[in-house]
Parts: C-alpha cells; structure tokens; sequence
C-alpha cells in the first residue's frame, strides 16, 4: 500500500498556503497598483532632474520638493480642467438630451441619404434619451474616478 510521506504533504500544504496567501495580497493590493506604477513612473522621470539639481548644489529635499511641486502642477493642473471641460459637456447634453438625440438622428437621417438604407426604423428615441439621461452623469462621475486614480 502507497501512503504520502508526511513530508511530502507538508510542502504541498506549505505551497498551497503560499499560493492562497499571494493570490490574496495581490487583490487586496489592486486597487493600489495605479498608484504604485504611478510612482515608479515618476521616480524613472525625475532621477536624472534631480541629480542636476543636486550636482548644481541644491539640497536633495529642496530638489525633491521642488520637482514634485512641478510635477503636481504639470500632472494636476490639465487633469482638472479637462475634468471641469468633461463636466460641463456631459451636463449640457445630459439637460439637452432631446436635442442630443435630435442631432444623431439627423446625422443617421444624412448617412440614411447618403447609403441609401434605413438605419433608423429600429431606434426607438425616447428609450435612447432616457438611457443618455441615466447614463451620461455615470459616465462623468466613472470618468472623473479614472482621472483621480
């Protein structure tokens, strides 16, 4: 009779345990990942910028906040007024959610012309105006968390 060597079953419980514990780790550090990468990105940006400054005889805490505050301007700045633009776009055609859809049926009306085939005769408009209504404020505020992450 073929029986397991203790330990045998031991490493193949010591390999299981570390493999549950790394599959753990890694989805409670997830939502964190942007983050990190993020930092290593800038980390690989501004080593050569702050070795200059440095070498040019600044105080390594001085360099560093100073290029983060460059960087916070660079990176925040654009970021937050595409955010504002984004916002107000999304708003306007959430209230003109007719005339949004008034507009795409004239451009289908035009391509209807055009191609000669009728694209319209399954779109049902107060269906689609009610789902850009929905949709569109979730899509800024999912927009919005992407910028932020």
């Amino acid at each position: 009779m073929n029986q397991l060597k203790p330990s045998l079953v031991r490493q193949l419980f010591v390999l299981l345990l570390i493999l549950f514990l790394s599959v753990l780790i890694f989805r409670e550090i997830l939502p964190y990942l942007s983050g990190v990468l993020g930092a290593i990105t800038l980390y690989v940006v501004l080593r050569k910028p702050m070795i200059k400054l440095v070498d040019k005889g600044w105080r390594p805490v001085m360099a560093a906040s100073f290029l983060m505050f460059l960087s916070f301007i660079g990176i925040l700045v654009p970021v937050t007024l595409t955010v504002l633009m984004l916002t107000s776009k999304i708003g306007k055609a959430a209230a003109n959610s007719e005339k949004v859809i008034q507009v795409i049926k004239d451009q289908i009306n035009d391509a209807e012309t055009y191609v000669g085939y009728d694209l319209s005769q399954g779109i049902d408009s107060s269906r689609v105006a009610n789902w850009l209504s929905n949709n569109l404020q979730s899509l800024g505020a999912g927009t919005f968390n992407a910028f932020i992450a």
